[in-house]
Protein backbone atom coordinates (compact mmCIF):
# COMPACT_ATOMS: atom_id res chain seq x y z
CA UNK A 1 0.00 0.00 0.00
CA UNK A 2 2.84 2.39 0.84
CA UNK A 3 4.46 1.60 -2.50
CA UNK A 4 1.22 2.42 -4.32
CA UNK A 5 0.87 5.67 -2.41
CA UNK A 6 4.45 6.65 -3.30
CA UNK A 7 3.80 5.90 -6.97
CA UNK A 8 0.56 7.91 -6.92
CA UNK A 9 2.33 10.80 -5.14
CA UNK A 10 5.12 10.74 -7.75
CA UNK A 11 2.55 10.80 -10.56
CA UNK A 12 0.76 13.67 -8.82
CA UNK A 13 3.96 15.71 -8.44
CA UNK A 14 4.87 15.19 -12.09
CA UNK A 15 1.36 16.06 -13.22
CA UNK A 16 1.36 19.35 -11.34
CA UNK A 17 4.19 20.69 -13.50
CA UNK A 18 1.81 20.81 -16.47
CA UNK A 19 0.53 24.19 -15.31
CA UNK A 20 3.91 25.67 -16.10
CA UNK A 21 4.22 24.22 -19.60
CA UNK A 22 0.68 23.76 -20.87
CA UNK A 23 -0.08 27.43 -21.55
CA UNK A 24 2.79 27.75 -24.01
CA UNK A 25 1.94 24.43 -25.63
CA UNK A 26 -1.72 25.36 -26.03
CA UNK A 27 -0.81 28.73 -27.55
CA UNK A 28 1.63 27.14 -29.98
CA UNK A 29 -0.89 24.39 -30.79
CA UNK A 30 -3.61 26.93 -31.54
CA UNK A 31 -1.30 28.85 -33.87
CA UNK A 32 -0.26 25.68 -35.68
CA UNK A 33 -3.85 24.48 -36.09
CA UNK A 34 -4.75 27.70 -37.90
CA UNK A 35 -2.41 26.65 -40.70
CA UNK A 36 -3.62 23.23 -41.89
CA UNK A 37 -0.39 22.59 -43.81
CA UNK A 38 1.76 23.12 -40.73
CA UNK A 39 3.25 20.02 -39.13
CA UNK A 40 1.63 18.79 -35.95
CA UNK A 41 2.53 20.79 -32.88
CA UNK A 42 4.29 18.93 -30.11
CA UNK A 43 1.09 19.11 -28.00
CA UNK A 44 -0.93 17.54 -30.84
CA UNK A 45 1.72 14.88 -31.48
CA UNK A 46 1.81 13.94 -27.78
CA UNK A 47 -1.96 13.59 -27.79
CA UNK A 48 -1.85 11.46 -30.91
CA UNK A 49 0.78 9.21 -29.32
CA UNK A 50 -1.14 8.99 -26.05
CA UNK A 51 -4.31 8.06 -27.92
CA UNK A 52 -2.56 5.36 -29.94
CA UNK A 53 -0.79 3.90 -26.90
CA UNK A 54 -3.99 3.98 -24.84
CA UNK A 55 -5.95 2.12 -27.51
CA UNK A 56 -3.23 -0.53 -27.79
CA UNK A 57 -2.88 -0.93 -24.03
CA UNK A 58 -6.61 -0.95 -23.30
CA UNK A 59 -7.07 -3.84 -25.74
CA UNK A 60 -4.57 -5.86 -23.71
CA UNK A 61 -6.13 -5.01 -20.36
CA UNK A 62 -9.82 -5.76 -19.91
CA UNK A 63 -9.71 -4.97 -16.18
CA UNK A 64 -9.91 -1.19 -16.53
CA UNK A 65 -12.97 0.35 -14.93
CA UNK A 66 -15.59 2.25 -16.91
CA UNK A 67 -15.10 5.43 -14.85
CA UNK A 68 -11.33 5.29 -15.39
CA UNK A 69 -11.74 4.84 -19.14
CA UNK A 70 -14.42 7.56 -19.33
CA UNK A 71 -12.13 10.09 -17.60
CA UNK A 72 -9.24 9.15 -19.88
CA UNK A 73 -11.51 9.57 -22.91
CA UNK A 74 -12.48 13.05 -21.68
CA UNK A 75 -8.77 13.91 -21.49
CA UNK A 76 -8.21 12.66 -25.04
CA UNK A 77 -11.32 14.46 -26.38
CA UNK A 78 -9.94 17.73 -24.95
CA UNK A 79 -6.89 17.37 -27.18
CA UNK A 80 -4.99 16.16 -24.10
CA UNK A 81 -4.86 19.66 -22.65
CA UNK A 82 -7.68 19.74 -20.08
CA UNK A 83 -6.70 19.04 -16.50
CA UNK A 84 -8.91 16.00 -16.15
CA UNK A 85 -7.69 13.74 -13.38
CA UNK A 86 -7.71 10.05 -14.21
CA UNK A 87 -7.29 8.25 -10.89
CA UNK A 88 -6.21 4.60 -10.90
CA UNK A 89 -8.24 2.80 -8.21
CA UNK A 90 -7.27 -0.83 -8.88
CA UNK A 91 -3.96 -2.59 -9.36
CA UNK A 92 -4.77 -3.10 -13.07
CA UNK A 93 -5.44 0.63 -13.53
CA UNK A 94 -2.25 1.53 -11.65
CA UNK A 95 -0.22 -0.89 -13.80
CA UNK A 96 -1.81 0.58 -16.94
CA UNK A 97 -1.07 4.16 -15.79
CA UNK A 98 2.55 3.22 -15.10
CA UNK A 99 2.95 1.59 -18.54
CA UNK A 100 1.38 4.61 -20.25
CA UNK A 101 3.70 6.90 -18.29
CA UNK A 102 6.77 4.95 -19.39
CA UNK A 103 5.60 4.87 -23.03
CA UNK A 104 5.00 8.61 -23.12
CA UNK A 105 8.20 9.55 -21.31
CA UNK A 106 10.14 7.31 -23.71
CA UNK A 107 8.62 9.34 -26.57
CA UNK A 108 9.84 12.58 -25.00
CA UNK A 109 6.74 13.73 -23.12
CA UNK A 110 7.21 14.94 -19.58
CA UNK A 111 5.34 13.36 -16.72
CA UNK A 112 3.38 16.58 -16.34
CA UNK A 113 1.58 15.83 -19.60
CA UNK A 114 -0.06 12.73 -18.15
CA UNK A 115 -3.60 12.83 -16.70
CA UNK A 116 -3.00 10.19 -14.03
CA UNK A 117 -3.68 11.95 -10.76
CA UNK A 118 -5.89 11.32 -7.77
CA UNK A 119 -7.55 14.27 -6.07
CA UNK A 120 -6.81 14.61 -2.37
CA UNK A 121 -9.93 14.61 -0.42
Amino acid sequence: MKSRMRILKAIQVLSMAVVVTSYGQMTYGAQASQNSTAPLSWAAKKCQLFTRFSLDEAKNNGDLGKAFLARQDQFIQSGCVARIHVCPTSQSELDYANRMSIFMINQGATGSFLPFLCDQG
